[in-house]
């Protein structure tokens, strides 16, 4: 698991460098998880049916992901 350095830029835009780029097959689901005693965002990419990373963004409640950083 990745522990995402991240921003929220001005329009509320998740901005960070481990944002996941997909490969073909590759899907993402994003929820919240409990990181630290914080309300964290949990990204996982989903591969052959098995998580094959997962990144968290912690103490992330608000803000938008740019979709067009996660899409292949």
């Amino acid at each position: 698991m990745v522990v995402a350095e991240y921003k929220l830029s001005d329009a509320g835009i998740v901005v960070s460098r481990e944002l996941p780029i997909l490969d073909e097959g590759e899907s993402i689901t994003i929820s919240r998880c409990r990181y630290k005693g914080q309300t964290s965002l949990l990204i996982e990419v989903v591969s052959d049916g098995h998580v094959a990373d997962a990144i968290v963004f912690p103490g992330l409640t608000t803000g938008r992901v740019p979709v067009e950083l996660i899409q292949a």
